[in-house]
């Protein structure tokens, strides 16, 4: 009887516990594509922050790789 109670408190808070981490995540919408999405702010060399969601920044991230030199170069002078 013991362990039946055991596996329902713990089935309860493994739920209780996933519940409170999805009812975190809001969609937001995109700065980029401007869809509403789950985004994450994201530092582009040379253009600041951004609300991006995750294809977005799979396309942008290259080119803001490519603009590390010219961002470490201005913050320099």
């Amino acid at each position: 009887m013991k362990k039946k109670w055991l596996k329902v408190l713990a089935l309860a808070g493994v739920m209780a516990m996933m519940t409170m981490g999805l009812a975190g995540c809001k969609k937001t919408e995109c700065e980029w594509c401007g869809e509403m999405k789950r985004c994450k702010t994201v530092y582009l060399s040379l253009l600041g922050e951004y609300s991006m969601c995750k294809d977005c920044r799979k396309a942008v991230a290259p080119i803001s790789e490519n603009l590390k030199e010219l961002d470490e170069m201005e913050n320099a002078e």
